[in-house]
């Protein structure tokens, strides 16, 4: 989407998404954690970091849900720039779906999923999720 197409979020309106995106953050956890990750694929991507399975399954959840969510809210996602379509203008989420790769794949614990609400520039709202899944 462009930014002729992105409205604008204030924050009562983020107010009213913490409780669902919340949701999508741990669902996108447990997607990560159930993968194999003796057996799964690691991929490049074109700056070179890696890029699993782990990353899109995550990625795939957070973009249906904010499909359903907020379906004229554009994402920025770091598994999908190669479809962002910036700038943007007015409001917009963001997303990486498995921050910490190279640590997820040496089979660390040291990751988290991140999804935030920017509006003119600011984050309205951000939710991190360092495990709570597990």
């Amino acid at each position: 989407m462009n930014e002729a197409c992105s409205p604008r979020i204030d924050g009562n309106a983020a107010a009213a998404l913490i409780e669902p995106l919340t949701e999508l953050v741990i669902r996108a956890g447990e997607a990560i954690l159930a993968v194999n990750r003796s057996a799964m694929k690691v991929e490049g991507k074109s700056d070179g970091s890696p890029v699993t399975e782990a990353d899109l399954a995550a990625d795939r959840i957070i973009a249906e849900g904010l499909a359903r969510l907020a379906p004229n809210v554009p994402s920025l996602s770091e598994e999908r720039t190669r479809l962002a379509r910036p700038p943007y203008k007015d409001s917009f989420f963001l997303v990486d779906p498995l921050d910490g790769t190279k640590e997820f794949v040496a089979g660390r614990n040291e990751f988290t999923v991140n999804l935030a609400l920017v509006t003119e520039g600011t984050a309205l709202l951000g939710i991190v999720g360092p495990r709570p899944w597990a």
